[in-house]
Order: structure tokens, then C-alpha cells, then sequence
């Protein structure tokens, strides 16, 4: 309804007419347009940062499969972000291995550190404190390395990553009819679950890394090392390599010129890879105690 203002405030003999306000502006802070499912800036669901000693211990149950409910303290962050009562390896099993076995508990964490640096927050919260889900930026809004300072500010949802939190889960994290070729999005509880829990995200990296680990290990199209005992840790070496980038199978060779394996990009013989880039093993304290520092410039 139109409004009148005094002739005073005016300067006029008559009442001057106000026009009716203009629509309010939202204050919604989430990117309602993204293509990944969980927003950043939703105060709906802001992630715990936990100490590495939390993460620790996810993984030492995760291994075994005693990952679950009863372990998990309820409330707290998890009910502030809608999430309810938290089972982890209720959502996502301990898998079992091609060939029996289990993943060795030094293996996930050099992935998650690798990955993350063991945060499921982004890097500005420190441990105890709550704040976005670790989503990549350059991942989140679909940024390349490659870009000019200018095209680094031009949002590319179609090139969204997706991957969250501590284990930089990727796998069905986008939002539903966003989905890249082949991929099926989780349902939004788990997906939320997965950005907001560090459980959660890390009973989902290890069925992820097992997956790999199967993956490789097909009759057919067998990439092992060693004597592929899947208790000792050396032998995770073409499982890891295959966490990150993915498998090319045999099945595919034909329309890829005669090849298939594990993806190029993540071999070290990659001319990419400047000279000294894989001087040592990650996080290899033995040759410099400074090696340690390897997880803190994650990916």
C-alpha cells in the first residue's frame, strides 16, 4: 500500500506519494543454484573439525567394522545440522576384500591425509570448532588451476568436483539430475551425513578405498605387487594409485587404443611431475624428519 510523507519533509504544499517498497532481498547465504549437495555457508550444516587423535580412532574401528551407533556420542553438532542419530557403518558396511583380508589401518590414514590432512572442516576451523564441510573451493565451484585470475572467479557448476570432507569423498555426492555419466547420487542424508560427520565420511572413504582395492584385483585385469597380501601395507601401492583417479578396464582397451590399467596422470613417470616431485616417499620421516610435513599441502 502506498504511503504519504508530511508536506514539510517535502518542500511541497502537498503530500508526495512513496512508491510501494521493493521485494526484500534474500538473505539466504547457501548457494541454492550449486550442483554439489551440500551448500557452503548453511548454517544448517557446518562440519566438526576433530583432532587427529579422532580420526585415529574412526579408523581403528572403521577397519575392524566397530564403527557404529553405539560408539558415536549423539546430539551435539550432529542434531544441530538435522542429522539425528549417526551410524556410520550402518550406512556404509565394512567391505570385504577380493582375495579375504582387511585394509591395514596405516593405509586409510596416509590416504585421509593425503586427502585432507585429516580435516572434515575447512582448514580456518581449528579442532573443536565448527565450520564449513571441506569441499575444495576450486572443486566446488568447478575452478581449474589452468584459470586466469578472472576466469578463477567464474563459477562452472557443470566442473563441479564435489568431494567432502576428510577423505575427499566424490563418489555420489552430487546433487540428484546433476550426476556425472555413470554416477548414481546418494540419497541427502547420507550425502549430508558424509559432508557434516567425520565418521561417517571415513566408514564411506574406506568402502571406497576397498572398492579400489577390488577393482584392481578382477580376474582378468590384476594389477598387484609384491606378494599381494593385503596385510601389509606396501602392497596397497596400485589400490591407493587407483583411490584418487580411477581404472581404465580391460574391457575398454579397444576403444582406448590397446590400453587399460590405472589412469596416467597418477604415475610417476608422468613428465608433468617436475624433477624431485617424488623424491620420497610420502611422509617418509626416515629421510628427513621435515617429511612429516608432506600432509599439510594435501592433494
Amino acid at each position: 500500500m502506498a504511503t504519504a510523507c508530511p508536506p514539510a519533509l517535502t518542500g511541497d504544499t502537498r503530500p508526495r506519494v512513496l512508491s510501494r517498497a521493493a521485494a526484500a532481498v534474500s538473505r539466504d547465504t547457501r548457494d541454492t543454484d550449486r550442483w554439489c549437495s551440500v551448500s557452503r555457508n548453511d548454517l544448517g550444516a557446518q562440519a566438526l573439525q576433530p583432532t587427529p587423535n579422532q580420526v585415529e580412532w574412526a579408523v581403528d574401528m572403521a577397519v575392524r567394522g566397530e564403527l557404529r551407533g553405539k560408539w558415536i556420542r549423539q546430539g551435539g553438532y550432529r542434531s544441530q545440522a538435522g542429522l539425528g542419530s549417526i551410524d556410520p557403518q550402518g550406512l556404509f558396511p565394512l567391505p570385504k576384500l577380493n582375495g579375504g583380508g582387511r585394509i591395514p589401518a596405516s593405509v586409510l590414514l596416509g590416504v585421509l591425509a593425503q586427502e585432507s590432512n585429516l580435516r572434515q572442516a575447512e582448514s580456518g576451523a581449528i579442532p573443536g570448532q565448527m565450520g564449513n564441510p571441506l569441499a575444495a573451493v576450486d572443486g566446488y565451484y568447478g575452478h581449474s588451476t589452468k584459470d586466469t585470475l578472472l576466469g578463477y572467479w567464474r563459477i562452472n557448476w557443470d566442473k563441479s568436483d564435489c568431494g567432502y570432507g576428510v577423505g575427499q569423498v566424490t563418489d555420489g555426492m552430487r546433487l540428484k539430475g546433476h550426476e556425472k555419466k555413470g554416477e548414481t547420487s546418494l540419497d541427502p542424508k547420507p550425502q549430508k551425513a558424509i559432508a557434516v560427520d567425520y565418521a561417517t565420511n571415513i566408514a564411506a572413504s574406506m568402502k571406497i578405498l576397498a572398492d579400489k582395492w577390488n577393482e584392481v584385483h578382477k580376474d582378468g585385469q590384476k594389477i598387484t605387487v609384491n606378494n599381494d597380501d593385503p596385510s601389509r601395507v606396501e602392497n596397497w601401492f596400485t589400490a591407493a594409485w587407483n583411490y584418487n583417479l580411477g581404472f581404465n578396464p580391460k574391457s575398454d582397451a579397444a576403444k582406448n587404443g590397446g590400453h587399460w590399467g590405472l589412469g596416467w596422470y597418477n604415475n610417476p613417470a608422468n613428465p608433468l611431475y617436475k624433477e624431485g616431485a617424488w623424491d620420497h616417499p610420502f611422509m617418509d620421516v626416515s629421510l628427513n624428519p621435515n617429511n612429516i610435513r608432506d600432509a599439510a599441502h594435501p592433494q
